[in-house]
């Protein structure tokens, strides 16, 4: 299924460049169908409040990985604790272990303590194994959010870069025709469609990469909001093309 949308999601961005191209290729129409332009302004003020919600809820998304990067950072600034903690143990326990064993009546007793110390070492020994591979799974998953936020980040100045492109446009669209503006129009709608796809394309990933840390409840709910995101933008979408 996440190929399938990936594959709309080329066929929508080819369509959306072609658009572009025939935009760029219009000539603007005579001082009749500007004015007849000026009375549909408000198609573009839905469609800036399309994007302008996608955008918000990119930046509540990378405020959720900033929250999970901390606590990321936490957990390894723990276990650096207590892998130092644990190796001074374990070069004790080494130590101890290395110093001569003097010949006394309680020599029945040091060779107890001795084992005693072997054992102990062996089991610091494979805590602080445990707690290696613990940090670096931690390590890789914080670079991954690091890599997720970086890209969230990327698509969030996209949106803002088209909602500013949108809002500058908006004025100069409503002045135009009807041809020119159900061009745009149509323009803006694949536009949205491509954004809409992408965004639920990321999440779908998100939630595959994350889905160990999270337990079953919450990982049904983050993907039953997601696709309720999802849907209300398809839907915003579908009902602009219909008035159009």
């Amino acid at each position: 299924q996440l190929a399938e949308m990936k594959a709309k999601l080329d066929v929508s961005e080819r369509r959306v460049s072609e658009l572009e191209e025939e935009r760029h290729q219009q000539h603007p129409e005579d001082e009749r169908l500007q004015a007849v332009g000026r009375e549909r302004p408000w198609q573009g003020t839905k469609e800036t409040r399309v994007l302008s919600e996608a955008l918000h809820e990119m930046k509540e998304e990378n405020k959720l990985l900033k929250q999970k990067n901390a606590s990321m950072i936490r957990k390894k600034e723990h276990y650096e604790c207590e892998i130092s903690r644990l190796n001074k143990a374990l070069l004790d326990v080494l130590k101890k272990q290395q110093s001569p064993v003097l010949g006394t009546p309680s020599e029945k007793g040091d060779r107890n303590s001795l084992e005693d110390m072997r054992t102990q070492l062996e089991v610091l020994r494979q805590q602080v194994q445990i707690y290696e591979e613990d940090f670096r799974k931690e390590r890789s998953d914080r670079e991954r959010l690091n890599e997720e936020k970086e890209a969230l980040q990327k698509i969030n100045e996209r949106l803002q870069s088209q909602l500013n492109k949108l809002n500058s446009q908006t004025s100069r669209y409503s002045l135009r025709g009807p041809a020119i503006h159900l061009l745009s129009s149509s323009h803006h709608v694949l536009i949205i469609g491509v954004v809409g796809w992408f965004f639920t394309i990321k999440i779908l990933e998100y939630i595959q990469r994350l889905a160990g840390h999270m337990n079953s409840n919450s990982t049904h709910q983050t993907i039953s909001g997601m696709f309720l995101t999802s849907f209300r933008q398809m839907c915003s979408t579908r009902q602009m093309v219909r008035q159009q």
